[in-house]
């Protein structure tokens, strides 16, 4: 794959690959021309990309020649604009059987034309055909059929890449139940967030730890006065320096993302057993916000699970306001709350991401018995109470 974002490549990242030589191998390969219109044209372009997505994703280049197995020279396209031939692939893409959901078709302007990248991103909807029949998969610089074993490991990947995210998440509030995570909450009522892109399970996934060290202010929320980063076994932990520790933020090492806070009003007196609602609900949404945004930087793709959970929460009151509080005492009915997992099909491009919370939020608030979020206006459009 081109070591870098599908909108930063250019013609002089292209360039480099031609002076470099760079090789082709199961996650690149460059092509002169653009496929053409026939049937057999159809067909080799259908198999290329379903034999990415069934293995590792990676890029198709068109309008860079190869000599060798290795990028050698620019070849521009100008037999046909750039939108048409566009369309016409992603057009013909659309037969791939199930249909692959993350591809992208970006236009690389170069003197005298254009190149095209054909982004194949590696499938957890697999494994993918053409022409009805056809599993193929690539192997190094080649494409061949799956055989019986690999389509048996290909069907149950998704089963089982979704068993260890759950699995992941379970045992991360096991150890925030005992304990054993950075922030110990067992006497607090704790905010859990976790965001996992499934390629986390793959062996594809991973963080660039040197990318993440350099980048870890980017996991500090506003409210903390600052903060600081350490290394530990998971990955790299960020988190205000001064005690008690009430918050933190772990990135993975596989690409996993956890974030804690005390549920607890900090500013009420201690003998009011309160929660602030509109506090905690903003402490998920900014998570979301913040997580994604990191997974993006940290070129995460495909799709992620984000999960809430509330810990230790039995007879604390949800201070809607003091209104509301006057006339119901919003508890929920039991102490942990592990509310329904929200699966993001793309974590690098999320879209509306209030259309996705709210109803999450909603079931949030329901906990504790209040019909819906209030940090939604009638409208549905987030807006917070002061």
């Amino acid at each position: 794959m081109l070591p870098a974002q599908l909108n930063n490549v250019d013609e002089s990242l292209l360039a480099q690959a031609c002076a470099g030589r760079w090789p082709e191998s199961i996650t690149l390969e460059f092509k002169r021309d653009l496929p053409g219109s026939s049937d057999r044209d159809k067909a080799e372009l259908c198999k290329d990309v379903a034999a990415m997505a069934n293995a590792d994703g990676g890029d198709i280049v068109y309008g860079v020649d190869e000599d060798a197995g290795a990028a050698s020279v620019l070849v521009p396209i100008n037999t046909e604009p750039a939108d048409s031939a566009k369309r016409r692939v992603g057009q013909v893409l659309a037969g791939i059987e199930p249909r692959i959901t993350g591809l992208q078709l970006q236009e690389v302007p170069i003197a005298g034309g254009y190149a095209l990248v054909v982004r194949v991103p590696a499938s957890f909807d697999g494994p993918h055909r053409y022409n009805g029949t056809k599993f193929p998969a690539r192997t190094g610089t080649h494409t061949m059929d799956m055989t019986y074993d690999q389509l048996r490991d290909a069907f149950g990947r998704r089963a089982t890449i979704d068993a260890r995210v759950r699995e992941f998440i379970a045992d991360r509030r096991a150890l925030l139940k005992r304990g054993e995570t950075w922030a110990d909450m067992r006497k607090e009522p704790a905010s859990m967030v976790h965001l996992v892109p499934l390629s986390a399970f793959t062996g594809r996934g991973g963080l660039d730890m040197q990318r993440m060290e350099a980048q870890w202010t980017d996991l500090v929320f506003s409210g903390w006065g600052g903060g600081s980063s350490w290394h530990n076994l998971d990955g790299l932990l960020v988190a205000p320096a001064d005690a008690p520790r009430l918050t933190y933020a772990q990135a993975f090492r596989n690409g996993a993302f956890e974030c804690v806070r005390v549920a607890r009003a900090l500013a009420a007196p201690e003998e009011n057993r309160w929660m602030s609602a509109g506090v905690v609900t903003k402490f998920y949404r900014d998570a979301f916000v913040k997580l994604t945004a990191v997974a993006k930087a940290q070129r995460v793709t495909g799709p992620a699970v984000f999960a809430i959970s509330m810990h230790g929460v039995s007879q604390f009151t949800w201070m809607v306001s003091e209104l509301f509080n006057a006339q119901h005492r919003a508890v929920a009915d039991r102490s942990d709350l592990h509310l329904p997992e929200l699966v993001i099909e793309h974590v690098e491009d999320v879209g509306d991401i209030d259309a996705l919370l709210r109803p999450l939020f909603d079931v949030l608030w329901q906990c504790f018995d209040v019909d819906r979020c209030r940090e939604y206006n009638a409208a549905g459009s987030w807006a917070p109470r002061p």
